[in-house]
C-alpha cells in the first residue's frame, strides 16, 4: 500500500489553498498605477507609525507621571516624619524605597527614550504628509500626464530618502540609550 501523493496536497488548511479570489487581489495590486501605489506606501507607513508614537507617548507620559507622583510623595512623607517621632524609622524607608524607585522609573525612561523617539516618529509622519501633499498638487497640475513618470519616480525617491532618514534618527536614539 502505497500513499498517494496527492493525498497529501487535498488536505491543506483552510486559507492555504490558492483561490481565485487571491489571484484577482494580487492582480488588481499590481494592476495599480505607480502613484496609486505611492499613495498606499505612505498611507500604510503613516498609519503603522502613528500607531507606535501613540504608544511611546503613553509610556513616556506613564513614565513622567509616575515619577513626579512618586517624588511628591516622598516629599508629603518627609514632611510627616518629623511631626511622628514614633515612626520616623518607617517613614524613613518609605522614602528610601520611593527614592530608588523614582530611580529606576529616571533611569528606564533615560534608556528607552519614549520622548525622542515620539518626537521623530511625529516629524517623519509630518514629512510624509508633506510628500504626500506635494504629490497630490502635482497631480492636478495641467501638464501631470506628460510628466506623471518624472513625478512619481520623484516622489517614490522622496519616499525612500524619507524612510532611510527616519530609520537613521531611529538608530541613532536607539544607541544613545544603551
Amino acid at each position: 500500500m502505497s500513499a498517494q501523493p496527492t493525498a497529501i496536497i487535498e488536505h491543506l488548511e483552510p486559507g492555504f489553498e490558492a483561490a481565485d479570489s487571491t489571484r484577482s487581489k494580487d492582480r488588481r495590486q499590481h494592476a495599480e498605477s505607480q502613484l496609486d501605489f505611492l499613495y498606499r506606501q505612505i498611507d500604510t507607513t503613516c498609519s503603522k507609525r502613528l500607531a507606535l508614537a501613540k504608544w511611546y507617548r503613553r509610556l513616556n507620559f506613564g513614565y513622567q507621571i509616575s515619577a513626579a507622583a512618586l517624588s511628591a510623595l516622598v516629599t508629603v512623607i518627609t514632611g510627616f516624619q518629623s511631626l511622628a517621632t514614633d515612626r520616623s524609622i518607617i517613614a524613613s524607608n518609605v522614602v528610601l524605597i520611593l527614592s530608588a524607585i523614582i530611580t529606576l522609573i529616571t533611569l528606564a525612561g533615560g534608556f528607552y527614550m519614549p520622548r525622542e523617539l515620539w518626537v521623530v516618529i511625529m516629524g517623519h509622519c509630518g514629512d510624509l504628509e508633506n510628500l504626500k501633499a506635494r504629490l497630490e498638487f502635482e497631480e492636478r497640475s495641467p501638464t501631470f500626464e506628460e510628466r506623471r513618470t518624472e513625478i512619481v519616480e520623484e516622489g517614490f525617491e522622496e519616499y525612500q530618502r524619507l524612510i532611510d532618514a527616519y530609520e537613521e534618527k531611529w538608530k541613532a536614539i536607539r544607541e544613545k540609550g544603551k
